[in-house]
């Protein structure tokens, strides 16, 4: 959860992470903590099902537009 009060080991693992997979989630200033918390070097995965949630907060490197219970399932 990367809402408000956010444990800092928590924050560091997500800056520290190769890989970040948002799943259902919309990205906002609250989640990307002030947009810092992503890093440039770091792989953005977004999975929504609506696709004009893609890059409005954060540009990702892949954007899967899909139903999260049936993605779930999948993975």
């Amino acid at each position: 959860d990367l809402e408000m009060g956010t444990s800092a080991a928590l924050l560091k693992r997500m800056k520290e992470a190769d890989v970040i997979l948002a799943i259902g989630t919309r990205l906002c200033e609250t989640t990307l903590q002030s947009y810092t918390l992503f890093q440039e070097a770091q792989t953005f995965i977004h999975a929504y099902p609506a696709a004009e949630e893609f890059g409005k907060s954060y540009p990702s490197n892949l954007a899967i537009e899909t139903d999260i219970a049936s993605f779930l399932k999948l993975l």
